[in-house]
């Protein structure tokens, strides 16, 4: 309803300090400035900024806020999706896809192309803002990584969603970035993905970078989920500390762990046992990492070793959607985009360590059924 529509622009009129002034019209009324927005049908929402215009018919705070950013930003950001290598679809309709990462970021004006072959082009366009190689099966080719090098140090913005057992072909190039790919799955037997229903193959982040601007709103209590994903960590800087900043953004729990028995993921086993040891990588374990050329061109890169994140199956669950989103908002030099986006209600589980499950089981389960007995 009208109040509803009412208190939500109030908010962003509050939020806007100043910069967002509305106004309601009963179009039955004053038909004439129905006339001069082009006002068709009731419940539409116009929104108009330096001479540009949306009309918004889905009156949700998610589509409005979509319609808001494209009148405001003055700018069409293009992002690149590779093939040639077995990277994830942009649309494969199984859930194994990035569609809905491909729309949210058409919803808001970025431009995306998803079938840049980087050795048929002859290396990476001119007008690429960031591009994106998410789950490559097999090696780049050594005019690829060339290209991706040359792109970098020009300034570009590398996304790479890297999976465990696999080789890129970029993992030198990414050393002189200090950006380590384990050769290693992780385990997490906290217990955390139980709440979702998942096994321990399939870690449950809840600590992140407070201060990188990727992270910083994930703080909060929102987690992020990780099929099969390997550890991405930061060599020592001592090196590159003059042309670097780099931050390691997601981390597991103190009871997950970095297993470098990649046998253990090759089918037709059986049943297959493995625990922690000397040789594994003990947890907390960063699963992301960020950097950014500060002394050259300002090339950005963002890896991540697990590509299921940020797909269909994956991207609706609490903040896996945001965190790709973020990561690529950062890396165009977006950062006014950077969010924990408004999102429809559903299963949204709070997270829990172990200290406070204990707690919330005493509570609830023990003391307060003893105290109503006695």
């Amino acid at each position: 309803g009208n109040d509803e529509l009412r208190s939500l622009l109030e908010q962003y009129s509050v939020h806007g300090s100043g910069r967002f002034q509305f106004e309601i019209i009963d179009p039955d009324r004053d038909p004439m400035r129905a006339d001069d927005y082009d006002i068709a049908t009731y419940n539409t929402l116009v929104i108009e900024s330096q001479g540009r215009r949306q009309n918004v018919m889905e009156l949700t705070e998610k589509e409005i806020t979509n319609r808001l950013l494209k009148v405001v930003r003055n700018r069409q950001e293009r992002v690149y999706l590779t093939v040639g290598h077995g990277e994830r679809a942009a649309q494969a309709g199984d859930g194994s896809a990035l569609g809905q990462l491909r729309d949210r970021l058409q919803d808001i004006d970025y431009i995306v192309t998803d079938s840049l072959f980087i050795a048929r082009e002859g290396g990476v366009p001119a007008d690429c803002q960031v591009l994106v190689i998410a789950g490559p099966q097999s090696q780049l080719l050594p005019m690829e990584v060339d290209a991706v090098g040359s792109y970098l140090e020009g300034g570009g913005s590398l996304f790479l969603l890297t999976d465990p057992g696999t080789v890129t072909g970029l993992e030198s190039l990414l050393a002189t970035w200090g950006v380590q790919l384990g050769d290693d799955f992780v385990l997490d037997t906290s217990g955390l993905g139980t709440l979702f229903g998942l096994d321990f193959t399939i870690p449950v982040a809840a600590a992140y970078d407070d201060e990188h601007p990727i992270t910083r709103k994930h703080r909060t209590g929102v987690v992020s989920t990780y099929e099969f994903v390997r550890s991405v960590r930061l060599y020592s800087l001592a090196v590159a500390t003059a042309q670097l900043e780099a931050a390691a953004l997601v981390f597991t729990s103190a009871q997950s762990w970095g297993e470098v028995d990649l046998e253990a993921l090759q089918p037709g086993q059986g049943e297959v046992n493995v625990s922690f040891d000397d040789s594994d990588l003990p947890g907390p374990v960063s699963l992301a990492v960020a950097a950014r050329d500060s002394a050259g061109e300002g090339g950005r890169l963002v890896v991540f070793g697990d590509s299921d994140f940020a797909t269909d199956n994956y991207f609706d669950l609490q903040g896996n959607g945001d965190l790709a989103l973020n990561a690529i908002s950062w890396l165009a030099e977006d950062e006014e985009l950077i969010a924990l986006r408004p999102r429809e209600a559903g299963f949204n589980p709070i997270a829990l360590n172990e200290s406070q499950s204990e707690w919330v089981f005493w509570l609830t389960v023990v003391l307060y059924p003893a105290a109503i007995a006695i």
